[in-house]
C-alpha cells in the first residue's frame, strides 16, 4: 500500500551550465547523467525510432534533464509522453525546480505556493519565510508500515513555520511560474519607458532579480491587497493611521525582512508596474496629448481615469491592488477593453477593491527612510535608492553604472528594524507630532518620485 512521506526534500541550489540557444529559449541542461542517457539512446535505437518507443524510465530521465518550460512542451509531443508526464508530474516538476535557472530563486516560488489564509492568524505569518517540505509517494515502502502512518499521512497538520507541498500544488507552481515569465516579457518595455534609447533585454542575473521581486510582490498582494474580510486581516489603515496601526506594522515588517538590495528590487518593480498601469489607465492630460482638440471634455472623460491628477492617482492606486496575475492579463489584453468594460469587470470580480488604495508604496518608503537615517547617523554609506525623477535606466533590478554603488546593493541586512508587535500602543504622539510625521511622509514620496 502506498504511503506518503513528509520528509523534507533537499534543494540543490547549484546553477548548472546551460547549452543550446544563447537567447534563452527552452533548451537542455548539461548533466553527466543526461549525457549518458542520450548516448544510450543513440546507440540502442535507429534514427527512425520515435521518442515514444523509449522505455518509460529513460523518458523520465529526459524530463528531469530539461528546464520547466521545455518539460511542459515535451509532454505535448505525443500521447504516451503526455501520460508519463501526468503520472509522474509532481516528481518531475519538483526535481526540475531547484536547478531550473528560468524560475530561480526556487525558494521564492515555493514560498508563494505555500501561502495560505492560516498565515494571517499569527503576527509573523505574513512576513516570515516558511520551511517547505515536499510530500513524496513511496512506491516501495520496504516493509509493513504502521497503520497510523498510512491512515493519517494525508490529514497531518504541518507544524508552525512548516508548509507541505504535494501533487495538488504542482498546478499552482506551474501557474505562478507562467505569471512570472509573463512579467519577464513586458518588464523591459515599461522599465525603459522614459528612456527608450536605452531599452535592452535583461541580463541573466537581472532576470533573476526580477523573478525574486515578483515573488515578493505576489506574497504581499496575497496578504495585504486582497479582500480583508475574506482573509481575516485587520481593517485597512486610514489616512491618519498610516504610522500607527498593527496592520501597517505587518506591511512594513514584510519589507523589513528584505535586505536593501531586495527592497530596491521590489521598489523598482513596483514603480514599473505603476507605469504599466498608467498606460492602460491614462490621465486626462495624457489623453489630451494623443487625441484631436475637437473632442469635448465629456468625450475625453470617457477615456481618461479621473478628471484631476488626484483622482487619477487614486484610480491607479486602486488598480495596483489587482495583483500580478490580473494586471498582467489586462496589460497584455488592453486592446480588448474599453474603460467602461474594464471598470465593470473589476467591479464584478472585486466588489470591495475601492475601499482603500494600495499600501506597498508607503511600506517601501517608510522602511527606506528608516535605513537611510540609520546609515546617516552611523556615517555609513546609505543603500542606493532606485527612485529618481525622471527614472534612470539603471538601479534597482538593473545594474548600477558605478561599481561602488553596486557594491552597496545589500549593505543593510534583512530584518533591520523588525518589530514583533504592533506599534499602535507605543506611538501615541500628539497632534503636532502626527502632522509633522505626515509632512515627512509626503516629502519622502516627493523625493522618491512617487
Amino acid at each position: 500500500m502506498a504511503a506518503v512521506s513528509t520528509m523534507p526534500m533537499p534543494l540543490q541550489w547549484s546553477d548548472p551550465q546551460r547549452w543550446g540557444d544563447p537567447d534563452g529559449s527552452p533548451d537542455l541542461l548539461a548533466r553527466s547523467s543526461f549525457t549518458a542517457v542520450l548516448a544510450f539512446i543513440a546507440g540502442a535505437y535507429s534514427p527512425g525510432s520515435g521518442l515514444e518507443t523509449l522505455p518509460g524510465e529513460l523518458i523520465l530521465e529526459v524530463f528531469k534533464g530539461l528546464n520547466l518550460a521545455s518539460a511542459v512542451a515535451l509532454s505535448a509531443t505525443c500521447k504516451r509522453v503526455r501520460q508519463l508526464f501526468m503520472s509522474h508530474r509532481s516528481h518531475i516538476v519538483l526535481s526540475i525546480l531547484p536547478s531550473d535557472p528560468d524560475v530561480s530563486p526556487a525558494d521564492g516560488l515555493c514560498q508563494v505556493a505555500a501561502m495560505g489564509p492560516g498565515d494571517l492568524t499569527v503576527p509573523w505569518g505574513t512576513w516570515l519565510d516558511k520551511e517547505v517540505w515536499f510530500k513524496r509517494k513511496m512506491l516501495c515502502p520496504g516493509g509493513q508500515l504502521p497503520a497510523w502512518i498510512c491512515e493519517d499521512a494525508d490529514k497531518r497538520v504541518a507544524p508552525p513555520g512548516v508548509a507541505y507541498l504535494g501533487d495538488a500544488d504542482v498546478d499552482r507552481l506551474l501557474e505562478v511560474s507562467g505569471v512570472v515569465r509573463g512579467w519577464e516579457r513586458i518588464f523591459p518595455r515599461f522599465r525603459f519607458w522614459q528612456h527608450p534609447e536605452h531599452a535592452r533585454k535583461l541580463r541573466a542575473h537581472e532576470a533573476m532579480r526580477l523573478r525574486r521581486a515578483v515573488y515578493h510582490w505576489m506574497r504581499y498582494d496575497y496578504y495585504f491587497h486582497r479582500d480583508r474580510d475574506r482573509l481575516l486581516l485587520l481593517r485597512p489603515p486610514g489616512p491618519l493611521e498610516r504610522f500607527g496601526s498593527d496592520s501597517d506594522e505587518r506591511c512594513r515588517n514584510f519589507v523589513r525582512m528584505l535586505d536593501s538590495g531586495e527592497a530596491s528590487e521590489l521598489a523598482d518593480l513596483w514603480i514599473t508596474v505603476k507605469t504599466a498601469v498608467t498606460s492602460i489607465c491614462p490621465s486626462l492630460a495624457a489623453v489630451r496629448l494623443g487625441v484631436e482638440t475637437s473632442l469635448t471634455e465629456e468625450q475625453l472623460g470617457g477615456v481618461a481615469w479621473g478628471a484631476t491628477e488626484h483622482e487619477h492617482s487614486m484610480s491607479v492606486s486602486t488598480m495596483l491592488k489587482l495583483g500580478p496575475e490580473r494586471l498582467l492579463y489586462y496589460i497584455e489584453h488592453a486592446h480588448e477593453y474599453s474603460k467602461a468594460r474594464l471598470v465593470d469587470e473589476i467591479a464584478r470580480t472585486r466588489p470591495g477593491i475601492e475601499s482603500d488604495g494600495e499600501s506597498l508604496t508607503a511600506a517601501i518608503c517608510v522602511v527606506y527612510r528608516e535605513r537611510y537615517d540609520h546609515c546617516v547617523s552611523r556615517e555609513a554609506p546609505a543603500p542606493p535608492s532606485p527612485f529618481s525623477s525622471p527614472r534612470e535606466p539603471f538601479g534597482g533590478i538593473l545594474d548600477w553604472e558605478e561599481d561602488g554603488v553596486e557594491a552597496l546593493r545589500g549593505s543593510v541586512k534583512a530584518g533591520f528594524g523588525l518589530r514583533w508587535s504592533g506599534g499602535g500602543e507605543e506611538e501615541e504622539d500628539d497632534d503636532e507630532d502626527d502632522a509633522e510625521e505626515e509632512d515627512d511622509y509626503n516629502m519622502l514620496l516627493g523625493d522618491l518620485g512617487l
